[in-house]
């Protein structure tokens, strides 16, 4: 594997992180739905994602100022996860 392509890999885990993180995604859950998929698919999406300038600027921002981040592929699954 290239160290550039290490780098975006490293770099998308750790935006989708964030991501979980920042919409207080319950993390247990998501890990358990449909046994692991669901977060492996969750994966796979955001490493493929075009959305990658949309989401850097969306965590930077001030979670005050920030609107739901719609331009996520992964909103929909990572909200049926929310803490409740």
């Amino acid at each position: 594997m290239s160290a550039p392509f290490f780098r975006q890999v490293e770099r998308q885990a750790r935006r989708m992180g964030d991501m979980i993180d920042r919409l207080d995604v319950d993390t247990l859950e998501l890990a358990c739905l449909r046994q692991g998929d669901a977060y492996v698919e969750a994966r796979t999406t955001c490493f493929d994602c075009a959305n990658t300038a949309s989401c850097l600027q969306w965590l930077e921002a001030s979670p005050a100022d920030a609107a739901r981040p719609t331009f996520c592929p992964n909103l929909a699954l990572l909200e049926s996860c929310k803490r409740v």
